[in-house]
């Protein structure tokens, strides 16, 4: 994973343990740009903290390998309601150079975002399309269901990022429980954010955008509360930016319930009403 990266050690153990505690200089994905990790906060307790990667989630074939490399080791999911997380994406893009001139803007998300949703609902393209990743790297419900058939579920912890900005010192000493360290991490240090996108203007999303993001991600997260639920993982359920904030009516929750029972096709539309009325039924 580390072989595009210049003084990065690819398969020295030592090396590779040495990177992650901040004992190596490694390339960054920025040009020119160079960091060095600061070391790890558990070490004084003969604990390693290695990277942290959110494709992870997404790669098929990485469950198993790292399962059967690290036998013993914890996995945390911290994640992010995937309509924001798409928008955040865009300005990342921006921020690295991916995305320029015209099309790094308000309209220009507009127009990127609702054109790869139409390719994917098109079947132009597919989730594993490399080019779709600003859309797939929020449809969750895939990692999740290849990384828990090879983790036993004492050894997957699967959190809200909200929940863990809003409730930071609460939600950390479940963290700390969960990987066996000792809640001994000062609240300044919890608090503290090292990889903000610092763009001084972000393009920001419009109603239609909200309401084409909420709408397609809508059956995987449906799919995501279901999967939480069966396993007894305590998840919450992301607010829509695109609903009224009034709740389905009752008779209209138990159609789309039938439907649902029905394999009946559901639209993008349907599919947010049903979360919703999972709440009230």
């Amino acid at each position: 994973m580390q072989r595009n990266r210049p003084n990065a050690p690819s398969n020295n153990w030592d090396n590779y343990v040495a990177a992650f505690s901040g004992r190596i200089m490694t390339a960054s994905f920025e040009p020119q740009a160079r960091f060095r990790r600061g070391a790890a906060s558990c070490e004084h307790e003969g604990k390693h903290a290695f990277e942290a990667c959110p494709f992870y989630l997404g790669e098929v074939h990485a469950a198993k390998a790292i399962r059967l490399t690290f036998p013993h080791l914890k996995v945390l999911a911290v994640l992010r309601n995937p309509r924001e997380r798409a928008v955040s994406a865009f300005n990342d893009y921006v921020r690295v150079g991916r995305i320029r001139g015209p099309n790094a803007s308000s309209a220009g998300m507009d127009a990127v975002l609702h054109e790869k949703v139409a390719l994917l609902r098109s079947g132009a393209r597919a989730l594993e399309s490399f080019d779709m990743r600003i859309l797939s790297s929020g449809v969750y419900i895939h990692g999740l269901r290849a990384w828990s058939n090879h983790w036993p579920g004492s050894s997957m912890l699967v959190l809200r990022s909200e929940d863990l900005f809003g409730a930071t010192e609460v939600v950390m000493g479940r963290v700390q429980r969960f990987l066996g360290l000792s809640a001994s991490f000062p609240s300044d240090a919890l608090r503290h954010v090292s990889n903000r996108n610092t763009l001084p203007s972000k393009s920001r999303p419009s109603r239609r955008l909200n309401a084409t993001l909420d709408g397609f991600f809508a059956p995987y997260n449906a799919q995501l509360y279901a999967w939480a639920a069966a396993r007894g993982i305590p998840f919450g359920r992301w607010e829509n930016a695109s609903s009224s904030g009034t709740d389905p009516p009752a008779h209209a929750c138990e159609r789309l319930k039938d439907l649902q029972r029905s394999k009946a096709a559901l639209s993008s539309r349907d599919w947010e009403l049903l979360a919703a009325c999972t709440t009230l039924l």
